[in-house]
């Protein structure tokens, strides 16, 4: 009786690997631990101003604050694992010498690209999902609604997984994995800083050469913000009817930062598919 067909043996590898080390566990309690700091932080201020300063201060808020400040270090602490579970995806093969080998078996370059990357989506969605218990808390108090959780959820894959392709990138370009590792999260922070420095960089351009500070410009300052996966998360929340909209509403109210993830991520996939079939043994 023949044993029937793995779709993907490096993502079985890879899952194996990783779950039977410590590693995973200690990223695993060290995520959960923040989510928990943040969820008391949050309860705690907001106990504090309904006694202290705003006695009319609704639970709806507590829970728009709760969801907001989980959702956007969801997305700090995302964009920070991402990348370290892929810099040595292709690197560390390299350094172990098993990289001929993997090269020279019949899986197909964009099979081995894939699931290197795809291990590291499972971990991530892992992290997510031991983390709903606490996202659960905000329908104790209302001011969020399911439509919103699910598309926040939806953003925060998103963005890792685009982190995670350019961990993967830079693991099949550089020859060791220290080095990946630098550059990827070098990338990730010029990424995630560079969005809102343009956007800051825009405004007093604007103020300098007096431009009219119009709808487009706005709609601009507010696409930028929107690289930041945290301002994403904020601008989800609010939407375009808040005190925060900028222009129109429209890079508030539709994801486009989140769509450009999207293409960067197939476009990343691509190349690293690339770059490993030219390291194939003619």
């Amino acid at each position: 009786m023949s044993r029937p067909r793995v779709l993907n043996p490096v993502l079985m590898k890879e899952l194996r690997v990783r779950m039977r080390g410590p590693r995973a566990f200690w990223i695993m309690l060290l995520y959960l631990s923040a989510a928990m700091i943040c969820v008391c932080v949050v309860y705690s201020s907001f106990i504090f101003t309904r006694q202290r300063v705003n006695p009319s201060a609704s639970s709806a808020e507590l829970g728009r604050h709760l969801f907001q400040v989980l959702m956007i270090g969801q997305a700090a602490l995302l964009c920070l694992v991402a990348p370290g579970l892929t810099a040595g995806g292709i690197s560390l093969e390299r350094e172990q010498q098993s990289l001929p080998m993997l090269l020279v078996t019949l899986l197909r370059p964009r099979t081995i690209v894939l699931g290197k990357l795809l291990s590291s989506l499972s971990y991530l969605v892992l992290l997510v999902v031991c983390n709903a218990p606490f996202v659960a808390l905000v329908f104790l108090y209302g001011g969020v609604s399911w439509r919103q959780v699910l598309e926040g959820h939806a953003v925060l894959l998103i963005c890792a997984v685009y982190f995670g392709a350019v961990g993967l990138w830079w693991s099949a370009v550089c020859r060791r994995t220290g080095q990946s590792a630098v550059i990827s999260y070098g990338s990730m922070v010029a990424w995630v800083l560079g969005g809102p420095a343009l956007a800051a960089g825009l405004m007093a351009l604007s103020d300098w050469l007096s431009w009219s500070t119009g709808p487009w410009m706005e709609e601009a300052v507010a696409f930028l913000l929107s690289l930041n996966p945290g301002a994403a998360m904020y601008f989800l929340l609010e939407g375009p009817g808040s005190s925060t909209s900028l222009g129109w509403g429209i890079c508030q109210q539709f994801p486009l930062g989140t769509a450009l993830y999207a293409v960067l991520t197939l476009g990343l996939f691509w190349l690293t598919v690339v770059w490993v079939r030219r390291m194939q043994v003619p």
